[in-house]
């Protein structure tokens, strides 16, 4: 079969009109492309666009719509299968966001299990699981690795990034022998790499290609590896070790410790900034904004109330501290915060982390939150489910009960859109010898602020050098000068 020449795009339904204008001039410029697949969520608009001119087009709708009458020369496919183009191309879809995908499960798996021959092209939504976590980002779900594994494609395409273009190095399937190429295609408004286009031998053809100089090692066959070793890890997590002050990243007493990190240091707690921080500059804010509030004690966690005075001065500076970073925030650069913390007896040395979030997403965070939780509590089965209470005040009496009483072992977001507003609260209990993740509040504010690749603090897109740190805490400490509660 001759080797075919494909098109691949993604669009909103605002910019389909110029998308397809511009397809009509790749088309007639660095064309022909024998099909030209379109991404996104277009529909509504395409039957009221001039669509002559163009090679033959596919593109995806929902389930809950049907067909019209007046396309021609454009096929719409909906939920998940596999389509045969007139050129001969096998191309897999699966158009489910996470929910969807779990709903239909098992008929996802039996339609893919049952394939005649190989896929040349995967389409979904979603990423794979194992590409996701290989990138650390939160974009994945098994059952995409799981149809990924089973038909082998030669190319698979992703769109639930909008804002990114990723292209992963080919791996080869050792059965098949077959490379595949990850790509995820941003949309035309992304300012990225909106547009793809390739030559591709059908299934039959495969032996024309060459290896490519760039392979890598099959990410699904790494991810078996390590799931293999979940168990002894699992194992060894149970044992928890006892890390003496001496040898904990928080405390003084550590040779080690990073001090030149310190923003600000009172007689009882210090503030400092993040090592790989989550957020990044934004507008005025030269400088990440993400910081951590840290008591100078060696303790696994806090209460509200307490009769002991240095328990109580402690309390009374962390909350000055607090006040102050949300106040510089929205004062100085029109920002909100959301602190997050862990109080638990397994903690090595507690402390909150304050993130600065732009108004304009603070008001998403509820959403973000039931994203992440679902994650935790229906698709990673291991962890220890959460179920968070919103308390509207931090002074609300119910809340304060539970979070000081010291036997209570909870994780807690504050989301302060304003420096005047009552913050609201968060909180879940959980039992000390669940298996908790500890980024679980990173993953929350990475997607709220559209950052997923930044979920791993030590992941090579946050890490920062000696010298970048200390530039971070110059241009903290410039702006925080006027609000330091320690001076």
């Amino acid at each position: 079969m001759p080797k075919l020449k494909i098109l691949i795009l993604h669009s909103t339904a605002d910019d389909l009109s110029i998308v397809i204008e511009k397809i009509r001039k790749l088309h007639s410029k660095s064309g022909p492309f024998d099909n030209v697949i379109l991404l996104g969520d277009i529909e509504s608009c395409i039957y009221d666009i001039d669509l002559s001119g163009l090679p033959p087009l596919v593109s995806f709708g929902p389930l809950s719509t049907s067909d019209k009458e007046g396309l021609q020369n454009v096929t719409i496919l909906r939920g998940f299968g596999v389509h045969e183009t007139p050129s001969g191309l096998q191309v897999g879809f699966i158009q489910f966001d996470d929910k969807e995908l779990e709903q239909n499960r098992s008929f996802i798996l039996d339609k893919f299990s049952n394939l005649k021959g190989p896929l040349d092209i995967l389409i979904s939504r979603q990423w794979s699981e194992c590409i996701a976590d290989r990138e650390s980002t939160t974009l994945g779900h098994e059952v995409i690795d799981k149809v990924s594994t089973e038909c082998q494609p030669q190319y698979h395409f992703s769109y639930d990034d909008p804002d990114h273009f990723f292209e992963l190095e080919p791996f080869m399937w050792e059965t098949s022998k077959i490379y595949t190429r990850f790509i995820n295609v941003p949309s035309f408004n992304s300012g990225k790499k909106w547009a793809y286009a390739f030559n591709i031998y059908t299934g039959t053809d495969l032996d024309r290609y060459v290896k490519p100089p760039n392979l890598i090692e099959n990410p699904y066959r790494s991810k078996k590896r390590s799931l293999e070793a979940t168990a002894t890890d699992e194992l060894a997590q149970k044992k928890l070790k006892t890390i003496l002050p001496s040898n904990c990243h928080f405390c003084f007493t550590n040779p080690n410790v990073e001090d030149h990190m310190f923003i600000s240091i009172s007689s009882t707690a210090y503030l400092t900034i993040a090592k790989g921080p989550l957020s990044v500059p934004r507008g005025e804010m030269n400088f990440s904004g993400h910081c951590l509030l840290v008591p100078i004690e060696h303790i696994p966690k806090v209460k509200l109330i307490d009769d002991d005075s240095q328990a109580a001065k402690l309390l009374e500076d962390l909350n000055s501290y607090e006040r102050s970073i949300v106040k510089m925030n929205y004062r100085k650069f029109d920002m909100s915060t959301v602190v997050f913390e862990i109080h638990s007896d397994n903690s090595i040395h507690f402390h909150k982390q304050l993130i600065p979030v732009p108004k304009y997403l603070i008001m998403k965070f509820s959403q973000a939150l039931d994203r992440q939780l679902s994650l935790n509590n229906e698709k990673y089965l291991n962890n220890g489910k959460l179920d968070f209470k919103l308390f509207k005040s931090n002074k609300d009496k119910e809340y304060i009960r539970i979070a000081d009483d010291r036997k209570n072992n909870y994780l807690q977001f504050t989301v302060y859109p304003t420096n005047e507003a009552e913050p609201e609260v968060y909180l879940s209990l959980f039992e000390p010898n669940n298996r908790m993740d500890l980024q679980f509040g990173r993953r929350v504010l990475a997607f709220l602020l559209r950052l997923p690749k930044r979920v791993i603090w030590n992941s090579p897109i946050c890490k920062q050098s000696k010298e970048q740190e200390e530039k971070e805490v110059l241009q903290f400490q410039k702006s925080y000068a006027e609000y330091d509660v320690a001076k």
